[in-house]
């Protein structure tokens, strides 16, 4: 990324501010200039709202990283840290990465042909408008907008039609890459491992609220295992457990596989993990997603888990591998000019 600051180029950088760039960049932009990248020209307003966008972060990295709090008075925003910085310097800091990272993406939609929202003036115009008609953006069901919630749906559309147009169009792998690519890949995870359906007994405890109740589970999750080892299914103590309402949860023949695991069924998914290792009749204990559990693997099938089944989450991992990459050099390239406020 080249940086500038406001010199010898300044006149000219004024003239564009005038002109809209002579017609490339962004033709309005409320308030002084305050920040170019390439041709894209940000004013204090829009600087304003970037620099609102990462408040809270700077506010929390100060506080957690030096002990400094700027959550109250506006003062403390101009105290520095140990080296030198203030919070008000760091959120600007973050500010202006993102802006250069929006800038150059906003740049290479344009340059695509993909439709894009081309200045804060437009995108506070167009929020006006949304408002006005009193519906929100189809997709969201919203029927109030602010300027955050409009810059955050119009920014990940763009970024999504970028990836999507470089995909098509720019991200082209042979068959050679991509198997190559898929061999440095982690073939235990779950976009690679294929598909797996079993059958399982599932003996957990819902509840661990003390360390001496904790202890008691894991005594008697040890004696279902070694039941379970010998043939049979604890019937006696489990039935005692639930009597005596312990929280022990049971469940015979419970199927799990890929396709019915839901995202926040965190012990289930736990689980269908560690299936991954197992084969039919093994018996498992551990904790899983922080509970205490045992289980028997009845019946397992797994398939997949090969170059073939998986090059579609090979080229998707490529692609964002490539799109990152992309932005990055770009972003690495920008001309940045900086203009005193």
């Amino acid at each position: 990324m080249k940086i500038y600051r406001q010199g010898a180029i300044l006149a000219l950088i004024a003239a564009a501010a005038v002109t809209g760039c002579g017609g490339k960049g962004n033709s309005q932009n409320a308030g002084q200039p305050v920040l170019q990248v390439n041709d894209y020209l940000v004013g204090e307003e829009e600087y304003d709202f970037f620099c609102s966008l990462y408040k809270a972060q700077a506010s929390a990295d100060f506080w957690a990283e030096y002990g400094i709090d700027v959550s109250g008075a506006e003062s403390g925003w101009d105290t520095p840290n140990q080296q030198g910085l203030t919070a008000r310097q760091y959120m600007n800091q973050l500010a202006e990465k993102e802006i250069v990272r929006y800038a150059v993406i906003l740049s290479a939609a344009k340059e695509r042909g993909i439709p894009v929202t081309e200045s804060y003036d437009a995108m506070k115009q167009r929020l006006e408008e949304i408002n006005t008609a009193g519906s929100g953006v189809s997709g969201y069901g919203m029927s109030s907008w602010n300027m955050q919630n409009l810059f955050s749906y119009l920014y990940t559309d763009m970024e999504a039609s970028l990836k999507k147009e470089l995909a098509e169009k720019e991200f082209v792998f042979t068959e050679e890459e991509l198997r190559e690519h898929y061999e440095t890949m982690d073939h235990s995870a779950i976009t690679l491992r294929g598909s797996l359906k079993a059958e399982v007994d599932l003996f957990y405890y819902i509840s661990t609220a003390t360390e001496e109740e904790r202890v008691y589970q894991e005594q008697q999750l040890q004696k279902i295992a070694a039941d379970l080892e010998a043939g049979g299914n604890a019937e006696e103590l489990v039935k005692k457990e639930q009597e005596d309402g312990t929280g022990l949860t049971v469940f015979l023949e419970q199927e799990i596989s890929t396709e019915a695991v839901g995202r926040d069924d965190l012990l289930t998914q736990a689980v269908l993990t560690e299936l991954y290792e197992r084969a039919e009749g093994d018996i498992v204990s551990g904790d899983f997603a922080g509970v205490p559990c045992v289980f028997r693997v009845r019946q397992l099938v797994k398939d997949g888990g090969r170059f073939e089944d998986s090059r579609d989450k090979v080229e998707a991992d490529m692609i964002n591998i490539a799109y990152d990459d992309f932005i990055n050099q770009a972003v690495e390239d920008a001309s940045v000019v900086r203009f005193s406020r």
